[in-house]
């Protein structure tokens, strides 16, 4: 929360609102959508308010119920959160975790966490135990969602994409000061094969990660605009 978008006076997190339920004579804790939709409705943000909602995937090696479990708890928050007028925005894991340089090989929870306190001061004491991760991986995403939501393509940072722009170069992620932030410039939300398909439109190398095809066209897009400065001062 803060007195205009993009400045960040305070920050709180708020835990899954659970239940325990008897389910095949068992009890099991699952979502409670009463206590969800009285927590969304609690909030007093505007309707149309953005939110960023995670849809996980389902990984090898899921059970059949966890992977239920998984999509119905997807399912429910999309619904309270679609029923108090938000403007809900899918993300991907894959996609915020690469935006903010945590998809890397031997990434763990820890390095979410650590991401989140420097992101977050106003919160670091809310995550001090590796089993916070949840929480500092909805920071991380509303950060993301901030971000991505057009914050990038302003003319100067607000306050909380300095912040994010200042971790990813402490991490080595930003090429040089006023650089576009990676996965945030004018390739954002691009596919990887969209990417490839401009780059061999430019008669480019198509092979690599996706993070160097982007690299490679914002090397192309800077050395085209120092032809063009070139020729137009001849």
């Amino acid at each position: 929360r803060g007195p205009r978008r993009g400045v960040v006076s305070s920050v709180e997190v708020i835990d899954n609102p659970v239940s325990t339920v008897m389910i095949n004579g068992k009890p099991r804790v699952r979502l409670d959508p009463d206590a969800m939709r009285e927590c969304a409705a609690a909030l007093g943000v505007p309707k149309r308010t953005r939110v960023y909602l995670e849809e996980g995937g389902v990984e090898f090696g899921f059970s059949a119920q966890t992977a239920f479990v998984q999509g119905y708890n997807f399912g429910l928050w999309r619904g309270i959160l679609a029923a108090q007028e938000f403007d809900v925005a899918v993300v991907k894991p894959q996609a915020w975790k690469a935006a903010l340089g945590l998809k890397f090989k031997g990434s763990t929870k820890d390095d979410s966490i650590a991401m989140a306190k420097m992101l977050f001061p106003e919160i670091v004491h809310e995550l001090s135990r590796k089993r916070d991760h949840g929480r500092a991986e909805s920071l991380l995403i509303a950060a993301y969602g901030h971000v991505a939501n057009g914050a990038a393509a302003a003319e100067d940072d607000d306050a909380l994409c300095a912040r994010v722009r200042d971790v990813l170069a402490d991490r080595g992620l930003v090429r040089e000061e006023g650089a576009p932030l990676p996965y945030f410039g004018p390739y954002f939300g691009m596919t990887g094969e969209e990417l490839k398909k401009e780059l061999k439109a430019r008669a480019l190398k198509v092979s690599g990660t996706k993070s160097e095809l982007i690299l490679r066209l914002e090397d192309d897009d800077a050395a085209r605009t120092s032809r063009q400065a070139k020729s137009a001062t001849a």
